[in-house]
């Protein structure tokens, strides 16, 4: 059991570093969050307090690899991972209408707080607000809707994934 549980956290290790990677060397400009996928997908299976330790594991793990406010990842997908353990802790996980809705209101959440933040301590947010106000909610829907295009897919994978480590 021990063994599952380490290659568990490897594997949404792994993970973390590929949506890292995907985001320095992509083709496009919009990608799935990767990272916020395997939180929702903890949390739906796994409870609250795995989603949190595990969104603060990968929230640190982003912010040292990132050049972001340090800590913001990691507050971030901390709360991400509680919220939505204990909100959807009674639904049915393997249900897809569950997961896009779970996806969904989590993006929201996550860009609100991303947002706020570099407007608060980022002088140079200050400075573009009309930049901001006009390019990204375009920038936020794009990739909001990539992350619930491809939600499906990644927790397919992921529950594929942990019957086979749990075997």
């Amino acid at each position: 059991m021990r063994n599952v549980v380490i290659y568990d956290y490897l594997i949404y290790i792994v993970l973390c570093y590929t949506q890292f990677y995907l985001g320095k060397y992509n083709i496009s400009k919009y990608l799935p969050n990767i990272v916020l996928i395997m939180i929702v997908y903890i949390a739906l299976k796994k409870g609250a307090l795995q989603a949190e330790i595990i969104g603060f594991i990968l929230g640190i793990i982003l912010d040292v690899i990132s050049i972001d406010i340090f800590g913001l990842k990691a507050m971030t997908f901390t709360i991400l991972g509680y919220s939505c353990g204990k909100l959807l802790i009674n639904f049915d996980s393997e249900n897809i209408i569950i997961q896009i809705i779970a996806i969904l209101l989590e993006s929201l959440v996550y860009y609100i707080i991303i947002n706020t933040m570099h407007f608060l301590f980022l002088y140079k947010y200050k400075q573009t607000m009309i930049f901001t106000l006009t390019y990204h909610p375009y920038s936020m829907l794009m990739s909001t809707g990539i992350t619930i295009v491809t939600t499906p897919i990644i927790f397919k994978f992921l529950a594929c994934l942990n019957k086979m480590l749990n075997k």
